[in-house]
């Protein structure tokens, strides 16, 4: 259609009637004879042939009139045609109606018409074009918003973003709807919006939780109705731990605990942690578990067997001529026997044989000391009452049966009455190893130490109090020690200790 009314344009319509004008000239051939009389007196011719050879000089200017365009007075024809030229004295001639022989130029009254049809056309489809734009680009830009009430926020979100729609949020809180949950929008489902645009939601933060809740008579409720005060108050933070008991009937309340101390009843919020215990009753269980022989087994397999199968196992121990340390030598129930969780049995372990402590009062220490299955260990001790080489004492009493790794006995045999052997001449250094082993064989000797004036070797003792005789448990000794200053006189007799009073020294 644009391509047909552009050859109508200006320029166009030009080209296309001087083409069809040069086509006429050029096939017109003028006569040859009597040039001038055809000038001045134009041969009648037929209709036919005045439309045979038509020919209109396009005009130059478009706004002169029917009247101003009529045939001049001027008709003299050209004197000669160049066949595809146009005639020279057409080209100053505008708007005229020039008549020759053979051809009439006429002005085409329809141009004008033709023209403005052309131009109202165009008008016409570019303003259509123009609203077909706007309509499409309006349908297209539109979104139809949806019904978000009991939709997740993400959705929403998701729903913006793919629409190219702000979404705005206003949280509060709601007894209905769970949290990030929306319960309203201020634009109506269904509803056309233009991109671009701003949607505001109202979403759910859940139940405050920081609600004061009213605990009910739990121990009247059963636990469906606990549930259901739970689900009713959003006190999601309740919680219900049913448990077997004995005494308690099923479905009965057995006690509450708050998650923190300081939370009482009447301070109960729903953020608050609360455990509800409720009973299952007596739990009954099937006897399909089968008890195995463990005699002369391991330990280790029946402690293996009885965690399995919840078998509540107890052991115990004793000696055993027959069964290695450590195997079972017998069980409380038999084996093949059915019994159900959390049964009890009884098994006894082997520790061994075992070995009979003698009664070591009975035997010397050498004897003692190379006594069969046991460990003894002998000690010596002082003593004011048992005789030297006498049993004082014995750690496990004589016929005890001892198995197991602990075999071992403490045996303590009499030295008698402590004696103190001649101290003349020990040095100083040597008396406190010496009565050391007084008292570390029960015996609480000490001595005391002074100092006199003597020839004999400076540290040597010169005098003891008690000196080659038997002592009390707890006798203290007076020594009296040279101090090597006075040179030894001829024959000199032994010089006496100086009223100077010894020091007291314990021996430890």
């Amino acid at each position: 259609m644009s391509d047909f009314l552009n050859q109508f344009s200006n320029n166009n319509y030009n080209s296309l009637k001087h083409s069809e004008e040069q086509k006429k000239y050029s096939a017109y051939k003028p006569p040859e004879e009597n040039a001038e009389a055809s000038l001045s007196e134009p041969p009648a011719q037929s209709p036919a042939e005045k439309n045979t050879y038509p020919t209109e000089i396009p005009l130059e200017n478009e706004s002169i009139s029917e009247t101003e365009s009529s045939v001049r007075a001027e008709t003299s024809p050209p004197a000669e045609y160049s066949g595809y030229e146009r005639p020279a004295y057409a080209e100053n001639r505008s708007g005229a109606r020039i008549t020759g022989p053979e051809h009439v130029v006429e002005r085409d009254d329809s141009y004008n018409r033709r023209k403005i049809i052309r131009y109202a056309v165009i008008a016409g489809l570019i303003l259509v074009l123009i609203v077909a734009v706007f309509l499409i680009f309006g349908i297209v830009n539109r979104v139809t918003v949806k019904n978000f009430e009991g939709s997740p926020l993400s959705d929403a979100k998701t729903w913006g973003l793919t629409n190219n729609i702000s979404i705005e949020t206003e949280s509060v809180y709601d007894m209905t709807y769970n949290e990030d949950i929306i319960i309203g929008q201020d634009k109506d489902p269904g509803s056309k919006i233009q991109k671009g645009s701003v949607i505001a939601l109202t979403v759910s933060m859940g139940p405050d939780p920081d609600e004061l809740i009213d605990l009910p008579d739990f121990s009247s409720m059963t636990v469906n109705e606990i549930y259901e005060w739970r689900n009713q108050t959003k006190a999601l933070s309740v919680n219900i731990n049913e448990l077997y008991d004995e005494k308690v009937a099923e479905g009965k309340f057995i006690k509450m605990e708050f998650s923190n101390p300081s939370i009482t009843e009447s301070t109960f919020t729903r953020k608050d942690g609360l455990l509800i215990y409720m009973s299952l009753g007596p739990e009954v269980l099937e006897k399909n578990i089968t008890v195995l022989d463990f005699i002369g087994k391991p330990q280790a397999e029946a402690e293996a067997w009885a965690s399995q199968n919840e078998i509540d196992a107890a052991y115990t121990e004793q000696a055993s001529e027959t069964v290695p340390v450590g195997c079972v030598i017998s069980q409380d129930i038999a084996k093949d026997t059915k019994v159900a969780r959390k049964s009890k049995i009884k098994f006894v372990i082997s520790l061994g044989k075992s070995v009979v402590v003698p009664n070591f009062g009975s035997l010397s220490p050498e004897e003692a000391a190379a006594f069969t299955g046991l460990s003894v260990t002998i000690k010596n001790r002082y003593s004011a009452n048992v005789p030297y080489g006498r049993l004082i004492s014995q750690s496990t009493p004589a016929g005890t049966a001892l198995i197991g790794e602990d075999l071992s006995v403490n045996v303590v045999y009499s030295l008698g009455k402590p004696y103190i052997d001649d101290l003349i001449g020990k040095t100083e250094k040597d008396l406190q190893e010496y009565f050391f082993d007084f008292v570390s064989k029960g015996a609480n000797i000490t001595y005391r130490v002074g100092y006199a004036d003597s020839y004999e070797s400076k540290g040597s003792v010169v005098w003891a109090s008690k000196n080659s005789e038997f002592v009390a448990m707890n006798a203290t000794i007076d020594i009296y020690i040279s101090k090597g200053n006075l040179e030894p006189p001829a024959d000199a007799p032994e010089p006496e200790p100086s009223n100077t009073q010894p020091e007291d020294t314990a021996a430890e």
